[in-house]
């Protein structure tokens, strides 16, 4: 696996553990009772839904450490405040994350930089937040980056 990907599939896992998403690893349709969770994609079911992506990222040249960001998008439902219900959520798990090891790469700390409410879905008229964070990793070695 990448890195993004251990990043992101340990993001998923923290939430999964806390209660906040089903997430399917094998991509299994999820039950309208769920809030589930998917990487990049948002498709039109469950309504509640988790979309992780990573973005961005300041990495130092010769050592493995980096500051990738990840976004972590909500949908909830027509009730507005479900959104942010969801998005809070996950910030208790989220926000100050210390000293964690995903796949290959220690987390050192995860922090959210800020969280914006991106408004309704006009067709289905479900409520939309996006939250980012910035992560401090200490990646594995390379050739470039050996210690």
């Amino acid at each position: 696996m990448s890195t993004s990907t251990d990043l992101l599939s340990g993001v998923a896992g923290v939430l999964q553990a806390g209660g906040v998403v089903t997430w399917r690893t094998d991509g299994s349709a999820y039950l309208s009772s769920e809030t589930g969770l998917t990487f990049k994609d948002m498709p039109p079911d469950p309504d509640r839904l988790v979309v992780l992506t990573t973005f961005g990222a300041s990495d130092n040249p010769k050592l493995p450490l980096g500051q990738p960001q990840i976004q972590v998008r909500f949908r909830g439902t027509t009730d507005p405040r479900d959104v942010d219900d969801l998005g809070d959520s996950a910030f208790v798990l989220l926000h100050g994350l210390t000293d964690r090891v995903f796949g290959s790469c220690h987390l050192i700390q995860m922090l959210r930089v800020n969280s914006i409410p991106l408004g309704m879905d006009q067709q289905s008229r479900r409520w939309e937040r996006s939250d980012n964070y910035a992560l401090d990793v200490d990646y594995p070695t390379t050739a470039n980056r050996p210690t």
